[in-house]
C-alpha cells in the first residue's frame, strides 16, 4: 500500500493464506509513504487486508479483499 505524504500515518497490510499451519504475513506501523511489501508463503488463495489512518485518527482505508479462488 503506497501513499506519498509529508507526514506519518499509521497503516498496514496483511496477507492471509488458506493454510492454518502458516502464519499471516503483515507489516503495520507508522509510515510516511507505504507499508509492505508482504509476500504470501503458499498457494494463491487467501485474503488481503489494508488499513490506513490520518494523523488525527480518522480511518481512511479499512479493506478486506479475497485473493484467488479457494477450493
Amino acid at each position: 500500500m503506497q501513499y506519498v505524504s509529508s507526514y506519518t500515518r499509521y497503516m498496514g497490510v496483511r496477507l492471509e493464506d488458506n493454510y492454518t499451519a502458516t502464519a499471516d504475513t503483515e507489516d503495520f506501523g507508522a509510515y510516511s509513504q507505504y507499508a509492505g511489501p508482504v509476500y504470501q508463503n503458499k498457494g494463491y488463495c487467501g485474503r488481503a487486508y489494508s488499513y490506513m489512518e490520518e494523523p488525527s485518527g480518522n480511518v481512511v482505508v479499512d479493506n478486506l479483499l479475497a485473493v484467488g479462488t479457494c477450493d
